[in-house]
């Protein structure tokens, strides 16, 4: 018995009578109780939390805790509260959450202040043979509001398991309740904050007969909960990837719109369809910019160690046209249009179904809609891929880019009406496929945008000079790269179209 247990004690249940039952039934010994004010973090999405992990500093240290047993895994020296990933220093810490939290920023969640008292439990030699803590915490916000019940650390010590089993089972009879909470739970129940209560993942549970108005209505309500979410981190410029899901989400809703045909009269749609193709539109540059700006490591990496230098004016220009850019988009999201349109999509999302002529599939269950559109998109996504691999070009790699796109949507709208192995097996290499044709897209456009900001940059001097040589490089990497993802796409293709035919949908 290695692992850590710890016991609640009832508010009821005065620490110091608990100590003196303890001193009445054991040889202890009770050491001088301190004080810790923990400040704990997490990312939006509660990335740290569903890997059941914990992130905390008290007073210069940064530790990484389990979440299950409790136990500290890493720990490293601060000199400030960490927000990004780069205020981490490196080492094992850093690499343990690196892949986790990425370019999300860590959210200050609340600050708690402890108690705590050490005490050992000795046999008759006077060596210890179980160590026990006693922990009660209070928030740092509300330091007179009720302390949380205290909490009992039971550790056991190598070569005593017995005696700690022991330990174990007193505790029990006296009545204290084996706990499975943190101080942090508890703490985040106190600051009503829900672990998982965001996520831009479309997770639903649609019952297959739910007619399909109704099922999509559902649909559209998850993603505006997700629009809205993202909001304030936009305005207030938190990190980037609230821009992302705002613009994900704003894709998805437009996707649902155009591909779950015949559930709300032709006017709806094509109205909604504008307001969100304009709300889409507004955040274009500053995405374009977020993207330049995040790679900016790998692009100045991907130079001759000599040339890097070079290319810095390049990433001050996109800075200062993001900070322009950004300062548009917020006066947008502040705007009365932007208001206007939120207000008209919610009001309609809150609407009784209303039987329209050209909304010929509004009453129909949702799983034969959902059979229905999925069997044409895939169709399509392979007709589009076979035509091209016989004839590449830009503009139907760009195509097929786009109904792969619509296909792995429509999958993520209906995934509860599909589940199985099959479906999963679709979707991975829907995603593979996508992977491929997005990077090969991507890559044209830098190139392109490149050769765009390359103008800014004329002049006669030797540092203009400089920096439109490392944009020429920059370019030239680009196409190598971009000439091998495109020689994997056949073989991508392949495997998908192979797997389509397995889930019999084309």
């Amino acid at each position: 018995m290695q692992k850590d247990i710890n016991f609640i004690l009832s508010k009821d249940y005065d620490q110091r009578e608990f100590i003196r039952e303890l001193q009445d039934q054991y040889l202890i010994q009770e050491e001088k109780t301190y004080s810790e004010c923990y400040v704990y973090y997490d990312t939006f999405d509660w990335r740290l939390y569903n890997k059941s992990l914990i992130l905390c500093s008290t007073a210069q240290t940064l530790l990484l805790q389990s979440l299950d047993t409790h136990t500290v895994l890493e720990r490293a020296t601060i000199t400030a509260p960490p927000v990004f990933l780069s205020d981490i220093p490196s080492g094992s810490l850093q690499e343990k959450v690196a892949p986790i939290i990425a370019m999300r920023a860590l959210l200050t969640l609340f600050a708690m202040d402890t108690q705590c008292t050490p005490i050992r439990i000795l046999n008759n030699d006077a060596k210890t043979v179980v160590r026990l803590l006693c922990e009660t915490g209070t928030m740092a916000e509300a330091p007179d509001a009720q302390p949380f019940p205290t909490i009992l650390w039971l550790k056991p010590v190598r070569g005593y398991a017995k005696e700690a089993r022991r330990l174990s089972k007193w505790l029990t009879n006296k009545g204290l309740l084996l706990s499975h909470d943190h101080l942090y739970v508890q703490g985040l129940a106190a600051v009503e904050k829900h672990p998982g209560a965001y996520s831009s993942k479309i997770r639903l549970q649609l019952q297959p007969t739910l007619r399909a108005d109704e099922a999509t209505k559902v649909i559209l309500r998850s993603l505006f909960h997700v629009i809205k979410c993202n909001e304030e981190g936009i305005k207030n410029d938190i990190d980037t990837e609230f821009l992302h899901d705002f613009r994900v989400a704003i894709r998805r809703t437009r996707s649902a719109l155009g591909q779950i045909k015949g559930v709300f009269p032709a006017d709806v749609t094509a109205r909604f369809q504008k307001d969100f193709a304009y709300l889409g539109s507004m955040t274009n540059r500053v995405r374009d910019l977020d993207v330049y700006l995040l790679h900016k490591e790998c692009y100045t990496a991907l130079l001759p160690a000599p040339v890097r230098p070079d290319i810095a004016p390049l990433f001050v220009h996109l800075q200062r046209e993001r900070t322009k850019a950004l300062r548009t988009l917020v006066r947008r999201l502040r705007s009365k249009t932007y208001a206007d349109i939120l207000r008209r999509w919610e009001a309609f999302l809150t609407q009784p179904p209303v039987e329209d002529a050209s909304a010929a599939n509004a009453s129909r269950p949702i799983i034969a809609v959902a059979r229905k559109r999925i069997r044409r998109r895939c169709r399509s996504v392979v007709q589009l891929g076979t035509d091209l691999l016989a004839e590449t070009d830009s503009q139907r790699l760009h195509t097929l880019r786009i109904a792969c796109k619509k296909l792995r949507y429509v999958l993520e709208f209906f995934a509860s009406l599909f589940p199985g192995k099959k479906t999963a097996l679709l979707v991975e290499h829907l995603r593979t496929l996508q992977d491929n044709l997005g990077r090969w897209h991507d890559l044209v456009v830098q190139q392109e945008d490149l050769r765009h900001f390359a103008a800014t940059f004329s002049g006669p001097d030797q540092k203009a000079h400089n920096t439109l040589q490392a944009i020429d490089s920059l370019i030239s990497i680009l196409e190598e790269e971009k000439q091998t993802v495109g020689q994997a796409l056949p073989a991508i293709f392949a495997a998908f179209t192979a797997q389509a035919a397995h889930h019999r949908v084309v």
